[in-house]
C-alpha cells in the first residue's frame, strides 16, 4: 500500500491551495484523510501518521496489489473490530532497481513492486521462489 500511495501522481487538490501556491502546489502538501504527513524528503522519504481524527474501516474483499511482493497478508473480508490498524507508514523512496530489491531481501522494506529484470529471480517458472516463499514472503500477481 505504501508504494502505491507514494506513485500516486494526481489527486484532488484544495483550490485555496492552488490558489495559494501556484506551481509550488505540489511541493506543498495537504490534505484529508486516514493519515496525515509528518515527514517528507524530496527523492528519499515520507513518513505518514494516522490521522487520530478519520474513521476507520475495513475492506470487504481482498484487493491485492499488482504484481507486488509482501511479508504480511493483506486484510480482506475481516470485521472492523479484527482489522489491523496502522500507526505510521514510511515510505522509502529507491529509485534504483537493485537497491530496492536488496533493501526488500534484507527486511528493510516490507513491501515491493518487482523492479524489471527480478521477476524470474522472485518467481522462477511463475511461482515464488522457494527461499522466499520460507520467509512468509508472499506474491500479488497483476492481471
Amino acid at each position: 500500500m505504501a508504494q502505491w500511495l507514494a506513485e500516486a501522481s494526481t489527486g484532488a487538490v484544495a483550490r485555496e491551495v492552488i490558489e495559494r501556491e501556484g506551481e509550488a502546489s505540489m511541493q506543498t502538501p495537504v490534505g484529508t484523510g486516514p493519515f496525515v504527513l509528518r515527514e517528507w524528503r524530496a527523492a528519499s522519504r515520507i513518513v505518514l501518521e494516522r490521522n487520530p481524527r478519520a474513521t476507520a474501516r475495513c475492506a470487504t474483499t481482498p484487493n491485492p496489489l499488482p504484481t507486488t511482493l509482501r511479508r504480511r497478508p493483506c486484510c480482506g473480508g475481516c470485521r472492523v473490530a479484527a482489522c489491523p490498524m496502522i500507526d505510521r507508514v514510511e515510505v522509502a523512496i529507491i529509485e534504483e532497481k537493485q537497491p530496492t530489491w536488496l533493501a526488500f531481501l534484507n527486511n528493510e522494506t516490507d513491501w515491493v513492486e518487482l523492479p524489471d529484470g527480478f521477476l524470474s529471480v522472485a518467481m522462477p517458472g511463475g511461482r515464488l521462489a522457494p527461499n522466499l516463499n520460507k520467509r512468509g514472503i508472499r506474491a500479488a500477481i497483476r492481471n
